[in-house]
């Protein structure tokens, strides 16, 4: 192993003064360390170089030791063997460039990323996709960063969408010489890279538009904005030039077997990578020409296999670039894949198109809505975001979406979902909002089409000059497990009083999938005329709905289940959750009586009875057909309808028919095939409780919210919530790129960070509060951090420590340099260099490391 060893004290210094941002380590200790370090230099002078070749001479000492630092830090896990600097541009105190680790491993490739510094008594530098980057490239000088380079880096920090197409010439037929694997060699990272033969010197071409970077020899990297990167290895007589601006498809150069930045290479191919913000991105979640990867049992076995039909070439198959290009990546199954779906940050990854105005209110609870319509007598307009993932044939894409109406008539909006580059097989809803409609959620469901590249379109019609349509919680949903026949369109925000008709679901296809089954829930099974139902059998069955975020329980007091038994079934429950609930809850349910061998009674609950439903937002529902008793005793429980109904089983003859949709009232029958219960059929007598089984319950208030807090580093945060109420829960959250995330375990009435760094300033949390009376969301606080003062710890004279090792060289203080910082659970965390054993490494692991080399302090 070499080392790049730079002899100025300066530098040394400037090395180890910023080990941690924040931190500059006290001078006694500094210069005990100098001295260690002086005195193992000159000890393995013969085994050492003494001198670091320089791409270009920037005239500053310390840079290259800054950057390894850095590189450190957030690459690897040790010191870089050698990390190779080229492409500098300097004006004043500032430098950019570009910065290579080679490949360390057969069959691995470079890792390399841009870089900025700038020179105040020491160098603060940064590696692109970080904070501090960002922070020190929009105060860098006019002319540092080109500016094409300056484009992409500003598109890069969300996840975006970039068409991707096979990285060789439109009509030739290439060789899968290795399936997908990963670029480093290393297994246990993600499979990002493909390696492509051709006979003679074939030609590797750009996989979409984008700016080059060449950081080395026979390596390309092309930046495609938005985040998204794809590399090439292995190319000789290349033919651009760095920072060049490159179009899909224009040739970068030749394969070849050629190795210069580490790696090594049995054959001429070309070893193709994707990445996204940097980090190997999978190739088996990408869409590559029309291609995604399957991995195999090990590297390289693996296949590619086209979305549109299935067909799969493996290892060592033949593959035909038809001009086609793809959308990375596939979409994750049940996520949303909406960005910035609650306008908390604006209008932040939203477009807007044609003659729609749009803008930003925020209401008195600080919940933010956008606002929005069309000019008079406009020719066309929406609001747009490019959801920048492919949907591939066979599943279901579901829009969840609450819009509500300030205007003074009825407003029609357009909800579509299609493909960026094509109307064709588009999804589209029309939703009716009666003047002055509140907040309501509608779905749309629709066949997922091959869609390569996803888009949502929402038109504010009409074109009348109007304010306005409201927008917020707007969600779009890949389901992978079921598949509908036809377009479906849910929650007229006063829909005709039928029990066919509302927020809900129908089985009357065996195919259409709109509930997730759990445990033993089969397909449709016929029953002749009736078309099909959904069965229900077999050990603890029931049934879950897909999400209903943004549906208030007060708006919909009553469910209708139309369904069926065959056994001796007399009971259900209808369970819910709420928002910020994670679970369904023993105490959250409705049940109902059911006639046993009953053939399709229709059954309306009185949900409102309960009052965690009448004050509360519902998450999801789920249906079970028994109430403890034997589930393995329930055989032909099915179900054909479920709706969630505003008016219930005698609605108000005073609710109009929307004045923009007249229908007399002849024209109106009652579908025959779902009769209507005659006014004078009662409501069951199973389903009202009588008072004494709805006691009240206090609805959930937060009486103390979290404050914002300022704190130094390493010193502890911790927020704290006070709400009154029965059976709380608490799920706290924090905002990180454009969304609101659950953090994962932080469950009780207080958060704590322990420690804190600079880094985390400026973060937002927040808690949603659950009990029986509702939920409750605090408001946002901040955190500040503040930068810590330079150590004062005291000198001190201590006995060697034993670190696990019997000998004590120069290996102790350069790995040791490597993980100065790291807290205990961190990825470069080694207790072995936990010298005092306080489960973090801190200011007197550097003492101890100076006595483990038999220094003291004096």
């Amino acid at each position: 192993m070499s080392f790049l060893i730079c002899l100025s004290v300066n530098s040394f210094n400037l090395m180890y003064s910023r080990i941690k941002k924040g931190y500059a380590m006290n001078r006694h200790i500094r210069s005990i360390l100098l001295g260690i370090f002086m005195m193992f230099l000159f000890s393995i002078q013969p085994m050492l170089p003494l001198s670091v070749t320089m791409a270009q001479d920037i005239g500053n000492d310390g840079l290259y030791d800054a950057v390894s630092l850095i590189w450190s830090e957030q690459i690897t896990a040790v010191l870089a063997d050698e990390l190779m600097f080229d492409h500098m541009t300097q004006i004043d105190d500032w430098v950019f460039g570009v910065v290579t680790m080679p490949g360390s491993q057969d069959h691995g490739e470079p890792i390399s990323r841009y870089f900025i510094g700038y020179y105040d008594n020491g160098w603060n530098v940064a590696l692109r996709y970080t904070s501090n980057f960002d922070s020190l490239m929009d105060a860098s000088p006019v002319g540092l960063i080109p500016e094409n380079i300056r484009n992409i880096f500003v598109t890069a920090n969300a996840l975006g969408s970039v068409s991707l197409s096979l990285p060789f010439p439109v009509g030739q037929t290439w060789t899968l010489s290795g399936g997908p694997h990963a670029a480093d060699g290393n297994a246990s990272n993600p499979w990002n890279a493909l390696d492509f033969t051709y006979p003679g010197s074939g030609a590797i071409t750009a996989a979409a538009d984008g700016v080059v970077s060449l950081p080395c020899a026979n390596y390309i990297e092309i930046d495609h904005g938005s985040g998204w990167q794809t590399t090439y290895y292995h190319a000789a007589n290349i033919q651009v030039s760095h920072g060049q601006t490159v179009s899909r498809g224009q040739v970068l150069g030749y394969i070849s077997a050629q190795s210069g930045c580490g790696g090594s290479a049995t054959g001429a191919h070309q070893h193709f990578t994707t990445r996204l913000n940097g980090a190997p991105y999978p190739v088996n979640q990408a869409n590559i020409g029309g291609w995604t990867g399957e991995n195999g049992a090990t590297q390289y076995t693996g296949c590619l296999r086209r979305i549109s039909d299935g067909y799969r070439v493996c290892q060592g198959g033949q593959i035909t670039n038809n001009g086609a290009s793809g959308t990375a990546p596939v979409a994750t199954p049940d996520l949303n894949l909406v960005r910035n779906y609650t306008f908390q940050n604006e209008f932040t990854n939203w477009e807007r198109y044609g003659d729609v105005e749009w803008a930003i209110y925020a209401d008195s609870d600080g919940d933010r809505y956008l606002a929005t319509k069309r000019a008079t007598g406009g020719s066309g307009g929406s609001i747009v975001q490019r959801l920048n993932v492919s949907v591939p044939d066979g599943g279901t894409v579901e829009v969840v979406i609450n819009i509500s109406n300030s205007s003074p008539v009825t407003k029609i909006p357009d909800v579509v979902l299609r493909d960026a580059n094509s109307w064709n097989n588009a999804i589209k809803c029309t939703f009716t909002l009666p003047a002055g409609a509140d907040h309501h959620t509608f779905i749309m469901r629709g066949s997922a089409q091959n869609f390569n590249n996803l888009i949502l379109e929402i038109f504010p019609n009409p074109p009348d000059g109007i304010p306005d349509i409201w927008l917020d919680d707007v969600r779009v949903f890949y389901r992978d497990q079921h598949t509908v026949s036809r377009t479906e369109c849910y929650g007229n925000s006063a829909p005709p009083i039928s029990d066919a008709q509302g927020i809900g679901w129908d089985f009357t296809n065996g195919s259409l999938g709109s509930w997730v089954g759990q445990n033993h829930l089969s397909d449709g099974q016929p029953n002749g005329s009736n078309g099909f139902w959904w069965h229900i059998d077999g050990n603890d069955p029931y049934i879950v709905s897909a999400s209903l975020t943004g549906i208030r329980g007060s708006d919909y007091p009553w469910i209708y289940v139309d369904m069926s038994t065959q056994s001796n079934v007399d009971c259900g429950q209808i369970f819910f959750r709420l928002a910020g609930q994670n679970e369904f809850r023993g105490n959250q349910y409705v049940q109902f009586n059911v006639n046993a061998n009953g053939s399709w009674p229709g059954y309306w609950i009185n949900m409102s009875q309960h009052s965690a439903w009448r004050s509360g937002l519902i998450r999801q529902l789920r249906l079970d057909p028994s109430c403890g008793y034997d589930p393995s005793a329930i055989n032909g429980f099915a179900v054909r309808r479920i709706r969630l109904s505003r008016t219930g089983p005698n609605p108000p003859t005073a609710t109009p028919v929307p004045t923009s949709t007249p229908v007399p009232p002849t024209a109106t029958p009652v579908p025959t095939s779902t009769p209507v219960p005659p006014t004078a059929t009662p409501v069951p007598t199973s389903t009202p409780v009588p008072p004494t089984a709805t006691p009240t319950v206090s609805p959930v208030v937060i009486v103390e919210h979290p404050q914002s807090i300022t704190v130094t580093e390493p010193q502890p945060a911790t927020f704290r919530v006070t709400a009154s109420g029965t059976n709380l829960t608490y799920q706290w959250y924090q905002f990180i790129g454009g969304n609101w995330t659950e953090i994962v375990g932080a469950t009780e009435s207080s958060l704590t960070f322990d420690p804190t760094g600079t880094v985390m300033s400026g973060l937002q949390v927040k808690v949603i509060v659950t009990g029986d009376g509702g939920v409750a969301e605090s408001n946002v606080a901040i955190l500040t951090v503040n930068p810590a003062e330079p150590s004062s710890a005291a000198c001190q004279v201590l006995g060697a420590v034993n670190n696990g090792s019997t000998t004590v060289d120069i290996s102790h203080i350069q790995a040791f340099a490597g993980r100065f910082g790291a807290q205990n659970g961190q990825p470069n965390y080694d207790p072995a260099f936990d010298l005092d054993s306080s489960g973090s490494i801190d200011i007197s692991d550097i003492q101890r490391a100076a006595s483990a080399f038999g220094q003291s302090c004096s």
